[in-house]
């Protein structure tokens, strides 16, 4: 009896997360080992192996520290983002009290009361 058994159901049998299809090779995306599709054992005895335990580990640890830098590349981009905004806020409200006191506005005049000056 011959059944045939593809990358396709491969990756369905154990997962995305766990496999990957390079070029219709299938690898352990952990470790990167090429792995023969037509052979169920060889997977078991390769997910329950040492090396796979410790590549998993480490490709764990890497995932986390790019996720821990994406994060912060966020913060900080965001910070820069809001003291450039607090920077042009500070400078449009210069423009405009030079504008009122060029043309002899009282200040007193405008009516928001956060941008008065008594």
């Amino acid at each position: 009896m011959s059944t045939t058994i593809t990358v396709a159901c491969r990756l369905k049998e154990f997962g995305s997360q766990i496999l990957h299809a390079d070029g219709g090779i299938l690898c352990c995306t952990n470790c990167n080992v090429l792995l023969d599709r037509t052979r169920q054992a060889m997977f078991h005895h390769h997910l329950e192996a040492e090396h796979h335990h410790s590549s998993k580990r480490a490709f764990n640890t890497r995932l986390l520290q790019n996720e821990h830098a994406k994060k912060q590349a966020t913060i900080s981009s965001i910070c820069k983002k809001l003291t450039e905004s607090s920077e042009n806020c500070q400078l449009v409200t210069l423009e405009l009290v030079n504008a009122f006191a060029s043309t002899n506005i009282p200040l007193k005049k405008l009516d928001q009361q956060r941008c008065r000056y008594d």
